[in-house]
């Protein structure tokens, strides 16, 4: 009969697993503050690019510049979850190497990752509508928006 596998915990008053443990939270928020920035950028240059008129291309009607945008923010959508897949990869390489006190430190990021994919689900399908349904969107519609 096979012997259970043992199970060994880490100490968690190691200095070398506190370093280990450091050296994920500050590699975890780096990746969500990434995240975030994309996020944040992607939404501004959106509406800068949409709704400031000397930012549209002269050449393209507001409705063509519009879907092409939507193209853009699914784009940049499909990007940052990818990036934020890092942050699943950052949390599944601690478990096992650090013990449960310190794991809870840094495993809030799981709970922002979750936040972070709701957000780009949310962006992409908007990206997606946006570049679905934009060319509804004429000069006609940009007068009333903007009187």
């Amino acid at each position: 009969m096979a012997k259970p596998a043992r199970i060994i915990v880490p100490d968690e008053n190691d200095p070398k697993v506190i370093e280990l443990a450091d050296r994920y939270k500050s590699a975890l928020k780096k990746e969500f503050w990434v995240c975030v920035a994309l996020l944040m950028g992607t939404l501004i240059i959106f509406g800068t690019l949409n709704f400031v008129p000397f930012m549209k291309p002269s050449f393209e009607t507001a409705g063509s510049w519009l879907e092409r945008s939507g193209a853009l923010v699914g784009v940049m959508a499909m990007f940052i979850e990818f990036r934020s897949r890092y942050i699943s990869n950052l949390l599944n390489d601690a478990v096992p190497q650090l013990p449960p006190s310190l794991f809870q430190q840094i495993n809030r990021y799981a709970k922002h990752e979750s936040i972070i994919h709701k957000i780009v689900l949310f962006l992409g399908a908007s990206g997606a509508v946006i570049w679905s349904y934009g060319f509804s969107y004429t000069p006609q519609v940009h007068k009333v928006l903007w009187q």
